[in-house]
């Protein structure tokens, strides 16, 4: 069993869970830490996974700067993840991934398990457009105590930006979101950057942004500081495995960079000029109000689910729906 499984197993939940379930037509179970609880269940059962997990220590275990312990701690947890989340995919009549890539990963070509690819969404209401063309701060967003989060931060502050500096000095780099004391205090070593923590408003906090960056190495599912700079209106600039699961496009919707020599020179072009800038955060809220808007990725979800119980039972799965005589999950 892997750690991530392992860790959340608890009795308590346990024999609780068995004394709920007879009042309920379905259940589901959020992230595989809770999968397991429900081997033995007879209800129509829905597993959320949000991400491949395995995906992400896969990867995290070829990060050699990582150091050697991790990388072995990465790959030791990375085998044990992906032949569970294989099997429990085979327990489930329904499991969801916000990726093309994190299923096309997980799924056996021989695999008959029904796996739903539901993209993860933004309020664009609360994330309104607010580029800003004459500045010249850089940010990220996100829970700044993820594993792929401090890498990324670290890449970007150890190996960028001092090179983006160079060449304008008026940069500044701004890490919005929870973070870690030890991180904190690593950061604010740094000349020209920012940590501002837990915020009440991400949106606020942006509007000073010029750049936003997604210098993720590893990880897996959909990124949502991406949707999150694309509502914002904030030209971003993004690893490839940043940009896995969504349909924004390299030079139309945001910029792409691998190397070292790109990452400086796409974030330096943004910030040196504002009408390429522009086009894209046009673009990029053009495509987030278009394609991931919750309602329009939630709708067809639900009624997977409610189809899913319904037929269990006997019910007319449309009926329910209009009648707003939702199922008991």
């Amino acid at each position: 069993m892997p750690f991530q499984v392992g860790y959340y197993q608890n009795q308590e939940f346990a024999t609780k869970l068995q004394e709920l379930l007879p009042a309920h037509d379905g259940v589901l179970a959020h992230l595989i830490r809770t999968g397991s609880y429900l081997s033995d269940c007879k209800l129509p059962k829905v597993l959320e996974m949000t991400d491949a997990i395995s995906l992400t220590y896969s990867r995290g275990s070829r990060l050699t700067q990582n150091g050697i312990v991790s990388a072995l701690a990465y790959r030791w947890e990375a085998r044990r993840l992906i032949r569970y989340e294989r099997s429990i995919v085979d327990h489930f009549d329904l499991s969801i991934l916000v990726s093309r890539v994190d299923r096309d990963f997980l799924l056996r070509p021989d695999s008959s398990a029904s796996v739903y690819v539901c993209p993860n969404g933004v309020d664009a209401s609360a994330l309104p457009f607010q580029y800003r063309p004459d500045g010249a701060t850089i940010i990220f967003i996100g829970n700044n105590t993820a594993l792929h989060n401090v890498d990324g931060i670290l890449y970007f502050v150890e190996e960028i930006l001092p090179r983006v500096r160079s060449r304008n000095p008026r940069a500044q780099f701004k890490v919005i979101g929870r973070i870690s004391d030890r991180l904190r205090r690593r950061l604010q070593r740094e000349a020209k950057v920012i940590v501002t923590g837990s915020v009440q408003s991400v949106a606020d906090e942006a509007r000073s942004a010029s750049v936003a960056v997604c210098p993720i190495r590893f990880g897996a599912g959909v990124q949502n500081k991406l949707l999150e700079y694309l509502s914002l209106g904030i030209p971003a600039v993004t690893s490839a495995i940043g940009q896995e699961g969504l349909a924004a496009r390299d030079q139309v919707h945001l910029l792409l960079a691998e190397t070292q020599d790109e990452w400086v020179d796409r974030v330096c072009e943004l910030l040196q000029n504002p009408e390429r800038g522009c086009a894209l955060a046009h673009a990029g809220r053009a495509l987030v109000e278009g394609e991931y808007s919750w309602s329009k990725l939630v709708e067809p979800l639900r009624r997977r689910i409610f189809d899913l119980v319904d037929s269990r039972f006997g019910k007319t799965s449309a009926k329910s729906i209009l009648e707003h005589t939702t199922p008991s999950i």
